[in-house]
């Protein structure tokens, strides 16, 4: 798939590279995450609206180069483990499924095709992939987990140890544009994306507990819908 749009897409550029129309769009989605086929993930799962801006360069009537900043936040829940010590003559699990919320910020690039189909609705397949930054924010309930002098666990508003890490990201869709190409028209797209988050230590944890998210893949299928602009 992937060397199929780059075959096509090389092939607009060496024949229109002097008619590039450039085109920006907005669109609203949500991305519900997919369960993990790797045996290295641990339980994880989130629901999360998104706002991406994709920006088109079309190279030809039926090829574009796309860029586009995707943002993700929404909740769920993923696995926080630690090295179990004993307190108040209790021993505490060394790790478990905890809520928390998703937050994410990619920089794709890639590019669309654009089928031969006559009428209103054209519709196109295409790919992106690039760095995504990926933070994971807790509820977390047990005040030794935290380093005291960087938390009040007693405050319900307090930013409990969350993740953060750059990793890769994929993306893969299907979509259809709806109105006439030179003018404001409409845009609805089906995608599924890919990003393994390795296992990370939390900010604010508490020294020498080794508090960490586990290992998981962020796998969501997401459905948007928005506009796109010429320029």
């Amino acid at each position: 798939m992937t060397r199929l749009l780059l075959t096509v897409l090389t092939l607009g550029l060496a024949q229109d590279a002097a008619a590039l129309d450039l085109e920006v769009g907005a669109m609203l989605g949500v991305a519900i995450d997919m369960p993990d086929a790797s045996p290295r993930a641990k339980p994880a799962s989130f629901v999360a609206p998104s706002l991406s801006v994709p920006i088109g360069i079309r190279v030809n009537e039926y090829a574009r180069l796309r860029a586009e900043v995707q943002l993700e936040y929404g909740f769920g829940s993923d696995t926080v483990s630690w090295d179990p010590v004993r307190f108040d003559n209790r021993r505490y699990a060394s790790g478990r499924e905890m809520k928390g919320w998703l937050g994410s910020a990619a920089l794709l690039l890639g590019g669309d095709v654009t089928l031969p189909v006559d009428g209103g609705f054209r519709p196109y397949v295409g790919a992106t992939l690039g760095p995504a930054w990926m933070a994971n924010f807790h509820n977390i309930d047990s005040c030794e987990l935290m380093d005291q002098s960087l938390n009040d666990c007693r405050n319900a508003n307090n930013v409990d140890p969350w993740a953060s890490q750059v990793v890769f990201a994929s993306d893969f869709h299907l979509g259809g544009f709806i109105g006439p190409s030179d003018g404001l028209h409409f845009s609805a797209e089906l995608g599924y994306s890919n990003a393994w988050l390795d296992s990370t230590p939390l900010k604010k944890s508490a020294p020498g507990r080794q508090v960490r998210r586990e290992s998981f893949g962020w796998n969501p299928v997401r459905l948007d819908v928005g506009i796109v602009l010429p320029l």
